[in-house]
């Protein structure tokens, strides 16, 4: 089991605040997970999530929660996160591609990212030759 990424804290911490009146509980909850798995899928991403040694009380909640938008360095549209629950649970971040790139050659765990407020528009890359 491994700790979670730059990008996956991000997602999961917009995610939380997405519910207000919730978010403390549901931040305790996502700062207990560790990765038990990834997967670049071609279309976005897998993140496979267990809760760590922490106990925390399960999310009351409807799954999947979200978003999460990010643009991401060498993809036009970027992607979107969902975190999705079993019995209150997180096991699975996706984080799905929003147009039509294909993310095989992407490495989640380091790619430069900034996070969004909402869709990216897919005027292209974000991201300036610099960078």
């Amino acid at each position: 089991m491994t700790s979670l990424n730059e990008m996956e804290t991000a997602a999961l911490r917009i995610i939380a605040g997405n519910y207000p009146e919730f978010e403390a509980e549901i931040s305790r909850v996502f700062e207990s997970c560790v990765v038990t798995k990834r997967e670049n899928t071609g279309g976005g991403f897998f993140t496979t999530l267990a809760l760590g040694s922490q106990a925390v009380t399960p999310i009351g909640l409807r799954s999947p929660m979200g978003d999460a938008w990010f643009s991401i360095k060498g993809m036009r549209y970027g992607i979107c996160c969902l975190v999705f629950l079993t019995d209150g649970y997180p096991t699975l971040l996706e984080g799905y591609a929003v147009g039509s790139d294909n993310t095989s050659a992407i490495d989640f765990v380091t790619v430069a990212f900034k996070t969004r407020s909402g869709p990216p528009t897919g005027e292209g890359d974000e991201f300036d030759a610099a960078s």
